[in-house]
């Protein structure tokens, strides 16, 4: 088997956390760490 990188899925993935974060301040908005512990 090829080693696949984890592009697409993981990216989609982020997107979607990022976009609940519309609206918020700094960090929370950009860092993708910050913003998924304050969405949960």
């Amino acid at each position: 088997m090829s080693r696949v990188k984890r592009g697409f899925k993981a990216r989609r993935r982020r997107n979607k956390i990022l976009k609940l974060a519309k609206g918020f301040h700094f960090d929370r908005r950009t860092k993708y760490k910050h913003t998924a512990e304050t969405v949960k």
